[in-house]
């Protein structure tokens, strides 16, 4: 009898392994404005956690007085993998 055949036939409810591997599955990356569609909530949240701690540490005209949402944006992008792995 083969193994899994074994298993098939026993009275044993099966437990799913784990997958215990670090690296992502394998993807293609996503251009730009794809990128962003899919982690928006994210990068916005970041974007408005960096304008208040800019204007809490009262920084907000001497660092980053002339970047903007997409600059922002781009940079996240050009600083990542480019992928799309949904984040849990």
């Amino acid at each position: 009898m083969v193994w899994s055949e074994y298993l098939e036939s026993s009275y044993y409810e099966q437990i799913p392994v784990e997958d215990t591997s670090d690296e992502p599955p394998p993807q293609e990356p996503l251009d730009f404005d794809d990128w962003v569609d899919w982690y928006e909530p994210h990068i916005s949240n970041m974007w408005r956690d960096c304008l208040a701690y800019r204007q809490d540490a009262r920084i907000h005209r001497d660092v980053g007085n002339t970047m903007d949402f997409w600059d922002f944006a781009r940079f996240m992008y050009n600083c990542s993998h480019k992928l799309a792995i949904p984040i849990e």
